[in-house]
C-alpha cells in the first residue's frame, strides 16, 4: 500500500477509485439551474450506496442524494477535493446524529471559489501555458510532435493530480482545507502561478507575435531599417504594444471575431501598400 492510500480502508479505496474514474464526467450533467452539481449525486453515489447498504436506509439515502444536488461549479482538477470532502461529511452525518447537515452545502458554497481561484491559476493560466510554449515551437514547423506534446502535456499531470488530491483530502477530511487556509497558501499559490503564467505570456508574445514593417530611409548612402533600430532600442515592443491594443479592446467588450477579422484587413492593406 502506497502513502497515498494509507491508512485508507481496502472497502473504502475502491469506492474512492470508483468516485475517481465518475468524476471524469462531472461537467456532462451541466444545467444552469445548479451547473455541475446535477452530477455530484452520481459521482459519489457508489459511497452512499456503501453508507445506506440497508431497504430501511432508503429514506436516508435518498436525502443524502438530494442534499448533494446544490449548486456546484469549480475548476475539474481542484473537483475530486470537493467529492471527497462530500464522502467525509455524509459518513460523519451518517455516524453522528448530532452532525449539522446543512454544513455541507455550507462547504460547497465557500470552497468552490477559493478552490477553483487556485485552480485557475495553476492549471489554465500557468499550466496550459506552459504546455502551449513547450508544443509551438514543434507546431509551427508541421510536426505532429507538437500537438502531442501539449495533449499529453496538458493532460496527463491533470489527471495524476486529480487522483492524489482525492485520496490526500479523503485522509485529511475538511483539515487540508482549513490548514490551507490557515497558513496562507492558497495566496502564495495564486500569486507564484500568476507569475509563471505571466513569463510564459510574455515569452510566447515575443516569440511568435510580429509585426513585420518593411519601412526603411536612405541617409548618406546607407539604408536603415526602422523596425530593426526599434528592436535595438526596446526588443520586442511593437509586439508588446499589439498585445496591449487587443486588450484594451477585449476590455472595451469588442468581439474576438470583430478584432481578427479587423487584423486580418489591416495586415492585408498594409502588405498592398507596402507597409509590412
Amino acid at each position: 500500500m502506497s502513502k497515498l492510500t494509507e491508512g485508507i480502508p481496502k472497502e473504502e479505496l475502491k469506492l474512492l477509485r470508483r468516485i475517481y474514474w465518475r468524476s471524469q464526467s462531472y461537467a456532462l450533467h451541466f444545467c444552469y439551474s445548479r451547473w455541475c452539481g446535477n452530477a455530484t449525486p452520481w459521482i459519489i453515489w457508489p459511497y452512499l450506496n456503501w453508507l445506506y447498504p440497508n431497504p430501511e436506509d432508503k429514506p436516508k439515502k435518498i436525502k443524502a442524494l438530494k442534499r448533494e444536488q446544490g449548486l456546484m461549479n469549480i475548476n475539474p482538477q481542484m473537483a475530486p477535493i470537493m467529492y471527497s470532502l462530500f464522502c467525509r461529511l455524509e459518513k460523519e452525518a451518517r455516524d453522528n446524529s448530532n452532525f449539522d447537515t446543512k454544513s455541507i452545502d455550507a462547504i460547497r458554497a465557500g470552497l468552490q471559489g477559493p478552490l477553483s481561484g487556485v485552480g485557475d491559476a495553476i492549471w489554465w493560466v500557468t499550466w496550459r501555458l506552459l504546455a502551449t510554449g513547450l508544443a509551438l515551437p514543434f507546431s509551427n514547423q508541421g510536426s505532429l510532435i507538437g500537438p502531442i506534446i501539449f495533449f499529453f502535456g496538458l493532460n496527463i499531470p491533470s489527471y495524476m493530480f486529480r487522483y492524489v488530491v482525492l485520496y490526500t483530502s479523503y485522509k485529511m477530511g475538511s483539515e487540508i482545507i482549513t490548514k490551507a487556509q490557515e497558513s496562507g497558501i492558497f495566496d502564495k499559490l495564486i500569486r507564484g502561478a500568476s507569475i509563471v503564467g505571466l513569463i510564459m505570456i510574455g515569452y510566447m508574445v515575443a516569440s511568435y507575435v510580429s509585426v513585420p514593417l518593411d519601412l526603411s530611409f536612405h541617409i548618406l548612402d546607407e539604408d536603415y531599417n526602422i523596425l530593426e533600430m526599434i528592436n535595438d532600442i526596446v526588443p520586442g515592443i511593437l509586439s508588446l504594444g499589439v498585445l496591449a491594443l487587443m486588450m484594451k479592446l477585449l476590455r472595451k467588450n469588442v468581439r474576438i471575431m470583430t478584432i481578427i477579422f479587423g487584423l486580418m484587413a489591416i495586415c492585408i492593406l498594409f502588405a498592398f501598400i507596402g507597409i509590412f
